[in-house]
């Protein structure tokens, strides 16, 4: 869910990509793992989800999460400052 988050922040469309992620891979799954008896199919889900959520963030030397520096570019998207997970700290690229 973590790297899910970290790897989204930045696009726009962030809440409704995040909600169909729930939807599609938590709920679903936490639901139907309730039901699950043998360890291989609760693995296999695991793997599962980690696939769709992607990487993992990496840390900084403080062990925080990095924030992007002012004026870099991720995803066509520039970095203006403040606070990352907000839409208007970022501006698309031309």
């Amino acid at each position: 869910m973590k790297a899910f988050a970290y790897n989204n922040f930045d696009k726009p469309d962030f809440e409704a990509k995040l909600t169909q992620y729930l939807e599609e891979h938590v709920f679903s799954d936490l639901v139907t793992s309730w039901f699950a008896t043998d360890e291989t199919d609760r693995q296999g889900k695991f793997k599962k989800a980690q696939g769709v959520a992607g990487p993992l963030p990496q840390k900084g030397k403080s062990g925080s999460l990095r924030t992007p520096q002012v004026g870099a570019v991720s995803k066509g998207y520039r970095f203006k400052g403040g606070d990352p997970a907000k839409p208007e700290s970022w501006e698309k690229v031309n």
